[in-house]
């Protein structure tokens, strides 16, 4: 971007205009928030510069609504865009992570919670530098939509692209020469092409910290390099071949499925490197610079916007206290003010949503989920703390004995989630990832997985999470067939080894609800069939397992006919017998649970035959001998039902002896 303010302060230096921030940010600043269907403004400049800069927005988006298919240019996320009526009133929010304000005249930022443009007014002598911006950062916000995961020299450069856009009734100019561009690439040396497109958001060429080497002047003016030459690589790819106007589109879907940036560049272009540098330098410099230039089907107009809705004391508290808690540096300051706005419980909805958003940052999540609790009593359909809600209760069940439970309870939530906004395929994605530990109705999360997919189409979690299901459905071959697209797609092996794992385990279960309720033989020869079809080392680790086991129980299976044999004989009586076999059992057997079995059985006899044989002496009237004998059975360990026969006995022989 061209309007960059050479500013820093310390940031203990900073701390002083922090601690005053909160009086402003508390008293009536004159903060104003601009509707239009998708998106709201916020600001503390003139109520027109606000209505100018929605009405550029809005311009901008008809125009990608009509030159662009099968994108989505609403966000299903809400988005809120910050105008600051100049930069003293910015700096407080345009914080780096040390505390140290930006160099930057704006930004954008999206989060799970919604999209953040921040920027300044600037005034009616740099409005052209402010309108660029606008659509620059408007422009970050359309490609985030939609391919979430462009490199940023493509990122930054299409949206410096777009940032030059001329709309005059229905004819609408776009990618036309920005000149400053132009002038900065023919005075500096260039960064080398690889080393470009290689660039992430890490990167000091993009934080405008140091050199890259190519050069001897600072950070700051290799970080307009690095924008200046992505805006023209960018350029060339959109608009440099007419004979290819889809070109771009072809770039965008290779680097999103997967592939390397620099290897996408060189097959698109046709060139090697030092070919390609070649073309741009003199792309660069020719006189007649090529743009777009698209008649739309219909006049573009502004339309209606809501009318201007000033801001209360916890309003403007509550809407400036999220964009600092989204921004780096500013987190401390912006939980001391959003505490504030919710003191004695006087906060909306907002301010409970941002502070639940802190403390969940910060890893408190039994904080973050009472923030979330309340916000959702002043709002039941605040969508961002059911989302703040549902997350912190799937967090915690990875760690509660009731886990299940609780991601039950986050799918409840978010089933209010996508209904409310069926277009933001994120609730999808999290509805379906509360079903990883579920055994029941899976295909309800299995079928949000889907939609989710067929929106984003491109997302490698998306589908990881759907092959995921689709295994613990039992449906093995469709899983192996979303694990082939996963590694075609240039899946890491973290996606790829989570499908191998669910389908391991899917195997596993496959197999083992084949043997179920069968003989040991039988079982064995579903176990070793298993064996000879699978290369699995792990599912061929755990059946082998299973055969050694099955084998010592078929092993055993004579033994076991033999108690059974036993069983058969106590049950008719012939208790002598029985303790025969078992006795047999035990020295023949290998298997000590049967050996212990045997022994229980053979004791339980015993008793049995000594309770029987004190019955008798008591019918023989032999009383005295009867107590004799019942007070040694009484005094062993005996089985309850037996206890209570011999203590009833027992107790009235002694009755009989003591009349």
């Amino acid at each position: 971007m061209e309007r960059r303010r050479r500013i820093r302060h310390s940031a203990s230096a900073f701390v002083i205009f922090l601690v005053l921030a909160p009086a402003v940010v508390g008293a009536d600043t004159g903060w104003l928030r601009v509707a239009t269907d998708d998106f709201s403004i916020y600001s503390n400049a003139k109520g027109s510069e606000a209505t100018r800069l929605a009405g550029e927005i809005i311009l901008l988006r008809s125009v990608l609504q009509q030159t662009t298919t099968d994108m989505r240019v609403l966000s299903p996320l809400p988005t809120n865009v910050y105008v600051f009526r100049d930069e003293k009133s910015f700096e407080p929010f345009n914080l780096d992570a040390t505390g140290n304000v930006r160099h930057a005249a704006g930004y954008f930022r999206s989060s799970p919670d919604g999209n953040y443009v921040a920027l300044t007014a600037g005034g009616d002598e740099d409005a052209e530098a402010t309108l660029r911006l606008v659509r620059h950062e408007y422009m970050h916000y359309f490609l985030n939509n939609n391919f979430p995961k462009l490199p940023v020299w493509l990122d930054e450069g299409l949206a410096e692209c777009f940032s030059n856009t001329r709309i005059d009734g229905e004819i609408a100019e776009i990618g036309r020469p920005l000149t400053h561009h132009r002038e900065w690439l023919a005075a500096e040396s260039w960064i080398p092409l690889p080393a470009l497109v290689s660039v992430d958001r890490s990167s000091p060429l993009y934080r405008g910290e140091g050199t890259d080497g190519g050069g001897s002047r600072g950070g700051e003016a290799r970080q307009a390099v690095f924008y200046a030459e992505s805006w023209l690589l960018t350029h060339y790819l959109f608009c440099g071949d007419a004979s290819r106007p889809g070109r771009i589109n072809d770039v965008i879907r290779r680097i999103e499925k997967g592939e390397d940036g620099w290897e996408v560049v060189l097959s698109e272009t046709g060139m090697g490197e030092a070919e390609l540098v070649k073309t741009l330098k003199l792309y660069n410099v020719r006189g007649s610079f090529p743009f777009h230039r698209w008649t739309c089907p219909r006049e573009i107009a502004v339309g209606s916007l809501v009318n201007f809705q000033p801001l209360n004391e916890v309003e403007t508290s509550a809407c400036l206290g999220d964009l600092m808690a989204h921004g780096p540096g500013g987190e401390a300051e912006a939980e001391r003010v959003l505490s504030e706005a919710v003191k004695d419980g006087a906060g909306n909805s907002l301010a409970y949503d941002a502070l639940g958003y802190l403390y969940h940052e910060e890893g408190r999540r039994g904080l973050a989920f009472a923030a979330a609790e309340r916000a959702i009593a002043l709002d039941s359909l605040d969508v961002r703390s059911r989302v703040l809600a549902a997350t912190c209760l799937a967090e915690s069940s990875a760690v509660s004995t009731n886990g299940l439970a609780l991601q039950r309870e986050a799918r409840s939530h978010l089933r209010i989630c996508m209904a409310a906004q069926p277009g933001n395929y994120e609730h999808h994605l999290r509805f379906g990832g509360t079903f990883t530990e579920e055994t029941d109705g899976l295909w309800e999360g299995v079928s949000a997985l889907i939609q989710a997919q067929q929106a984003m189409p491109f997302r490698k979690d998306v589908a990881t999470l759907l092959a995921i299901l689709t295994a613990k459905t039992g449906n093995i071959d469709g899983a192996r067939a979303l694990r082939e697209s996963l590694r075609r797609s240039g899946a890491g092996d973290g996606y790829l080894q989570r499908v191998d794992m669910a389908l391991r385990r899917a195997e596993i279960d496959k197999i083992n609800s084949m043997v179920e309720g069968k003989s040991a033989s039988e079982a064995l020869n579903a176990y070793r069939d298993a064996m000879r079809v699978t290369d699995d080392v792990s599912i061929r680790r755990e059946v082998q397992d299973r055969i050694r086991r099955l084998e010592q129980r078929e092993a055993e299976e004579p033994a076991l006919d033999r108690y059974r044999q036993g069983v058969d004989l106590a049950v008719a009586g012939k208790l002598d017998e029985a303790i025969e076999v078992w006795q047999a059992v035990q020295a023949e057997t290998n298997d000590p649970v049967l050996r212990i079995t045997a022994q229980t059985a053979i004791e339980q006899a015993h008793h049995h035959q000594e309770l029987e044989s004190a019955r008798r002496l008591v019918r023989e009237g032999r009383l005295r001998d009867a107590l004799t004998k019942l007070d040694a059975l009484l005094g062993q360990e005996l089985r309850p039902e037996m206890k209570e026969q011999a203590a009833a006995l027992h107790a009235a022989v002694a009755g009989e002896l003591g009349k």
